[in-house]
């Protein structure tokens, strides 16, 4: 029997053995390769477990936070664990991660988050052991449970509500059942909703967008209610999350020793375009480079502090961007580009616009 095959293209890792098969983001790939560190072929029966997990959470109405909103619940308690969810959705900035019994990296140990509607019965059981036992905990549920979900919610009991997110949402022609249970997507028609975008929308992570969805249900997060550690502004970083009206998800690159792996793995970082000892251009959607493969629009940004503060420029036509190299080819402090673009035609202009630079020098 042949053996199987992974490779990674255009930021995406895929498997294509018959049995295993599946696609995600080649970042999170890397980085749960790095931090879980099995051999490649249990690798990825781990990962078609943790696709299947996700997809049937998908399939159920289930929508992933953001990370802008996972990063608030983290500061809450300086949280070290997240529990929940699937090893290919779960942010790289939690030191330890998990889900019940699969610890997908790090220790499980320190404040925790949980997603409890992303957890499954060995999960959940953890949960309550954690809210009896510890006071260092965050729980992230929909206000009410969704229909047929009949576990007790021993943390109600145990904690006290910190925050509730509420949604905006108006129907048309339906009842609010619906939307409650999450089962409408957005756009359908059906409803006007005016709220924020709090959560990413379905198969995000084997996509590799990081486009967010509309708040359809009200969630809440719960504390122990014995907890006042918190600072002044937790409450505040909460409801900015909830609220934030962008269309996409933050995208920062952070090269720290949590998150290096994942943003080495993107298209961009797998082509070294990270801590690159030159100058970085770019000409793409955050989005398409592996988030935060190049600044917006365009705009120009470079590893040399000094070359930084003698000249930003932003590409934007044929001729700047020729311009740009053109300066970049004939300054002492920056001898080599990496440029970022999504088409050919881009790669196309830009020789175009540098041969021109060269004809009129």
């Amino acid at each position: 029997m042949e053996a199987s095959k992974v490779f990674t293209y255009q930021g995406l890792t895929t498997c294509t053995d018959v049995d295993t098969s599946w696609t995600i983001k080649s970042s999170a790939y890397n980085h749960v390769r790095h931090k879980k560190g099995v051999i490649e072929q249990g690798m990825e029966k781990f990962i078609r477990e943790e696709v299947d997990y996700q997809e049937q959470l998908e399939a159920a109405g289930y929508r992933s936070p953001t990370w802008k909103m996972l990063r608030a619940l983290q500061s809450l308690l300086a949280a070290e664990q997240l529990q929940g969810e699937s090893a290919v959705t779960t942010p790289p900035f939690f030191p330890s991660a998990g889900r019940g019994t699969v610890q997908f990296w790090g220790e499980a140990r320190g404040p925790t988050v949980f997603l409890w509607d992303g957890l499954d019965e060995a999960g959940r059981e953890l949960c309550a052991d954690v809210i009896h036992t510890r006071k260092d905990w965050v729980v992230w549920s929909r206000a009410r449970p969704i229909k047929g979900d009949n576990t007790p919610r021993e943390f109600e009991q145990a904690g006290k509500t910190f925050f509730c997110g509420k949604a905006k949402c108006n129907m048309k022609e339906q009842g609010g059942q619906e939307a409650e249970e999450e089962m409408e997507e957005e756009g359908s028609g059906n409803k006007v909703n005016v709220g924020g975008r709090a959560r990413r929308q379905r198969g995000w992570w084997k996509r590799g967008d990081i486009e967010t969805k509309l708040n359809t249900v009200n969630m809440t997060a719960w504390v122990h209610k014995e907890c006042d550690i918190m600072d002044d502004d937790a409450l505040f970083r909460l409801q900015t999350a909830w609220n934030n009206p962008q269309q996409k998800d933050e995208c920062s690159v952070c090269l720290n020793d949590l998150e290096r792996a994942y943003w080495q793995g993107t298209e961009v970082g797998r082509m070294g375009g990270y801590e690159f000892q030159g100058a970085t251009l770019g000409h793409a959607k955050t989005a398409r480079w592996g988030q935060g493969a190049a600044d917006s629009r365009g705009q120009l940004r470079t590893n040399a502090p000094e070359w930084a503060e003698r000249r930003k420029a932003q590409v934007q036509t044929e001729r700047s961007w020729g311009l740009s190299c053109w300066h970049y080819k004939r300054q002492p402090l920056v001898r080599m580009i990496f440029y970022c673009v999504t088409t050919k035609r881009y790669c196309v202009s830009l020789r175009n616009g540098y041969d021109k630079e060269e004809r009129r020098r």
